[in-house]
């Protein structure tokens, strides 16, 4: 039974669902609703018994280490060193409750895969050059076959999707997002997201409002990082560190000289738009919003918060500007950075000032 500061959201919420427009409850939409870290214990009850809630499914989502790839046709694609692998962003899919979330056409696939199979996301399929019948290798041995490539939208943006009854589905323990079916006023289902959130952060999104309906829509999936900064083995060290493959970093990660910050290591791609960026604030005389004293790099190998998600800083994609500082908010700050194609960390969920992750092409 709900406690009764829950069940009085749900009561408010309700007030204001009468209030509404009878048009904005008669057509049902899909929904997302996610909190940092995972889900809190009894978010997808609550959500699932908020009025108008027609159909629920919980997703969990992390990275699982692939050491060797296959083509359908057997051609071997990669495999790693003795130790290393590839992260591959994995959903977990309870496939009794998924079917809802994808279009009729697809609803026998998705209902019928298999322990040892796979969906791979199209982007994960044109990026590695695998496709149906090709074969993914873990660092134990296990070997999974892509049952088919799907569009990324219908898996949130992930590499690949498996089956709650997988036998690697225990690699991914956090379950991230909420997807619901819902008919009525978007208020009460934010409501309900409040309440089973409880003092936790949660964000609510319809479809449409975001390019993938998954967590942390505030930064591109992993794979699309991959896309453009490439792809690496590593091998996970203590206290969240990472080794990466030497022949990745080599290629990959240069020392630049960048005005106003100095000289520091960072991926390739990422020099040209922060030196665009930082000319621009020298040009608008705002180059007093950078404190090179309280820069704390780009560059740097390993897990955020010593967990299973790699941080952008492995891929040298990141930067930390103006650590603890309160300029690290400024608005024209952020107003630069993201015209050269960065996003800012002070607008997300969980703020986190100064830190401007790649998310575009420049949009100048």
């Amino acid at each position: 039974m709900a406690s009764p500061w829950i069940q009085l959201a749900f009561f408010a919420a309700a007030l204001v669902a009468l209030a509404a427009p009878a048009q904005a409850q008669n057509s049902q939409a899909m929904f997302l609703a996610w909190s940092p870290g995972g889900l809190p214990d009894g978010f997808a009850e609550t959500i699932a018994a908020t009025p108008g809630v027609n159909a629920i499914t919980v997703v969990r989502s992390g990275n699982v280490g692939v050491a060797r790839a296959w083509t359908g046709l057997g051609t071997e694609v990669y495999k790693s060193q003795q130790g290393y692998s590839v992260p591959l962003e994995t959903m977990v899919l309870d496939l009794g409750s998924y079917g809802p979330f994808v279009p009729p056409d697809q609803a026998d696939l998705f209902a019928s895969l298999g322990p040892g199979e796979i969906l791979l996301g199209s982007t994960a399929a044109r990026f590695r050059g695998i496709g149906v019948g090709g074969r993914l290798e873990l660092l134990d041995g296990t070997q999974l076959t892509v049952r088919a490539v799907v569009d990324d939208t219908l898996i949130g943006g992930g590499e690949l999707a498996i089956a709650a009854t997988s036998p690697v589905a225990g690699l991914v323990p956090v379950d991230r997002y909420v997807l619901a079916m819902y008919q009525g006023p978007r208020t009460v289902f934010e409501a309900a997201a409040d309440a089973a959130a409880g003092e936790r952060a949660v964000r609510v999104r319809q479809q449409g409002e975001a390019p993938f309906l998954r967590h942390a829509d505030a930064v591109r999936p992993q794979i699309a990082i991959k896309e453009i900064f490439g792809e690496f083995f590593f091998q996970p060290q203590t206290g969240g560190a990472i080794y990466r493959e030497a022949a990745w970093v080599e290629r990959n990660i240069v020392l630049a000289d960048v005005p106003l910050l100095g000289e520091f290591k960072c991926h390739r791609v990422l020099i040209p738009p922060l030196v665009g960026a930082m000319e621009q604030l020298i040009t608008e005389g705002l180059a007093f919003l950078i404190d090179a004293e309280a820069f704390r790099g780009c560059d740097n190998g390993r897990m955020i918060g010593g967990g299973r998600t790699l941080s952008r800083h492995s891929w040298g994609a990141a930067v930390d500007l103006n650590y603890l500082l309160d300029i690290a908010a400024d608005p024209r700050l952020i107003r630069v950075m993201e015209q050269w194609g960065f996003t800012s960390g002070h607008t997300w969920l969980i703020s986190d000032p100064g830190h401007f992750e790649y998310y575009g092409p420049p949009k100048l």
